[in-house]
């Protein structure tokens, strides 16, 4: 007899590093603390994250199971986890602690169109 369950799966970390600049599109689906990080225990945000290609919208990244660590990503999407999707662009901003701290920038009605033209090629063709 096979075994019908599947171990739940650990997440990846979304590296916002290598993001940064980048129009993300963030469905939150839920949240996570302690998980054990070369850093400590952390929390995250469950989410899928789509990094929106400007040029071409069908054929943006996505990442279906992210954790997004970073303190201020936690606080601009955690509000949303299983309401709603969250568009910004990934950047920094100083902070009185000395570490920039990645956030998600309002988006532009240029951008919100990038992103519903993402949407439409995802939607299901009838």
């Amino acid at each position: 007899m096979t075994d019908p369950f599947s171990n739940p799966a650990a997440g990846a970390k979304f590296d916002t590093k290598n993001h940064n600049g980048d129009l993300l599109l963030v469905t939150p689906t839920g949240y996570r603390t302690g998980i054990e990080t070369k850093y400590g225990e952390k929390d995250a945000v469950e989410a899928k994250v789509v990094v929106i290609n400007e040029d071409d919208p069908s054929g943006s990244e996505e990442y279906d199971d992210a954790l997004l660590f970073a303190g201020v990503l936690i606080g601009q999407t955690r509000p949303f986890i299983n309401k709603g999707i969250v568009l910004g662009r990934l950047g920094q901003k100083e902070t009185n602690k000395g570490n920039p701290a990645w956030v998600l920038a309002d988006p532009t009605d240029a951008e919100k169109d990038v992103a519903r033209k993402y949407l439409a090629s995802k939607a299901p063709q009838l």
